[in-house]
Formats: structure tokens, C-alpha cells, sequence
């Protein structure tokens, strides 16, 4: 009995990168993003944000403010935002979970990195093959811009995500045949 779970669990786990490579990375994905924010909450310095960054940080307090407000002042505060309001407005969870300081906002850029990662990998499974999405999806996790960049606060991560799962999702409808629930890791990979 003891050699057939020695045996078996390697098994399992093949198994599990053969069947559900999305779930795989997303559970990678996860343990990158709590380093991530560990590391955001006590290494990162905030003398060292640069003065995009600060405006950029500020924006999304000043939107978590406005939405305490009202909705309509949150509408209001992003029509008059001189830039793009997409990563200060993801960010709002995280303020609201984490509480109104500089770093707040900032961990919602390793979660937009963990999305790209999930959608490389949701897009090579539709082209290529299970095997070679796990392989694209650690690559996304691991490649030092996309490290660096989800520890500093900037719209590209914002962008990336957007892009890529944008991609996967295309893939999935099948060139628009598939016009129900794009969800793309409930069907199979038609393979």
C-alpha cells in the first residue's frame, strides 16, 4: 500500500499537468503573487517610487476616496483622471482590503502578472498543447521584466493582462463559433 502512494503521487501530479495546465499555473501564479506582495510590504521602500509611480498611486487613492463618496463621484473622478484609469481602478480591491497606504495599491500588479501568466498559458493550450502552456505560463511568471515590473506601480501590467487573456479568449471561441460562455478552461482543447 505504501509503495502504490510512493508510486502514485508523481503520477497525480503528471496527471494533473496533463489534464488542467491552466490550474496549474493559476496555482503557481499564486504562490508568485503572495512573494510578491510579502516582498512589496517589506522591501519596497517608498523613497524609491519614482514620480510616475507616485501620481500614478495617488490616482488610485483619490478614485478609493472618491468611491467612498458616491458612485457618481468615482464616475466623475475617472472622466476627469488625465490618464488611464484601468490599474488605479483595479487596484480598489486591494485598498479596501489592505487599508489606504502607498503600497495598497501596488499589489495589484503581481495579480495582473499571475492574469497574463494564466493567459499565455490558456492561449498556448488552444495552439500548441497542455505540456507547452505550462512551459509558456512559468516562462511569463519568471521572465525578469514582468518580475520587476510587478513590484513597481504602472499600467504595461494592466495592458499585458488585458492582451493576453484577450488572446486566449479569441482562441477559445473558436473564431466566433462559440458564441456562449467563453470560458475556456471548461471546454476541452477540441484536441
Amino acid at each position: 500500500m505504501a509503495d502504490e502512494v510512493r508510486v502514485g503521487w508523481p503520477k497525480r501530479i503528471v496527471r494533473l499537468l496533463d489534464e488542467h495546465p491552466v490550474l496549474l499555473i493559476t496555482i503557481v501564479a499564486s504562490v508568485f503573487v503572495a512573494f510578491q506582495w510579502w516582498w512589496i510590504a517589506n522591501a519596497r521602500f517608498l523613497g524609491s517610487l519614482d514620480v510616475d509611480e507616485a501620481g500614478s498611486i495617488a490616482t488610485s487613492l483619490r478614485f478609493h476616496r472618491a468611491l467612498a463618496e458616491s458612485p457618481a463621484a468615482l464616475v466623475r473622478a475617472v472622466s476627469g483622471s488625465g490618464s488611464g484609469p484601468l490599474v488605479p481602478l483595479l487596484s480598489l480591491p486591494f485598498i479596501a482590503a489592505f487599508g489606504r497606504s502607498a503600497t495598497s495599491p501596488m499589489f495589484v500588479q503581481a495579480f495582473l502578472v499571475m492574469l497574463s501568466a494564466i493567459g499565455a498559458t490558456g492561449a498556448v493550450n488552444r495552439l500548441v498543447g497542455k505540456r507547452a502552456a505550462v512551459v509558456a505560463g512559468c516562462c511569463t511568471l519568471t521572465m525578469p521584466a514582468l518580475v520587476v515590473s510587478s513590484r513597481t506601480y504602472q499600467y504595461s501590467n494592466g495592458v499585458a493582462a488585458a492582451i493576453c487573456l484577450a488572446i486566449w479568449a479569441l482562441l477559445a471561441s473558436d473564431r466566433g463559433a462559440s458564441r456562449g460562455l467563453c470560458w475556456p478552461s471548461v471546454r476541452p482543447a477540441g484536441r
